[in-house]
């Protein structure tokens, strides 16, 4: 990431039929391709929209005894 900007540009293919699915995925929730895609990596990541991760992903302590 360049100093001085928060967020990067991420770019995939495709093939035509998958950009279909999600066009028609995105549109039943209001949404645009990009915006539907960017929620998808969010949710995929375990983040929540403001980036801090979601509790039930976070690494869980060994409490076991061992000895």
């Amino acid at each position: 990431m360049v100093k001085g900007r928060s967020t990067t540009v991420i770019g995939v293919r495709v093939p035509d039929s998958v950009n279909t699915r999600i066009r028609d995925l995105a549109s039943k929730q209001g949404l645009t391709t990009s915006e539907w895609c960017k929620a998808m990596l969010i949710r995929a990541a375990g983040l929540l929209p403001s980036g801090q991760m979601r509790s039930h992903h976070k690494k869980a302590v060994n409490t076991t005894k061992r000895g």
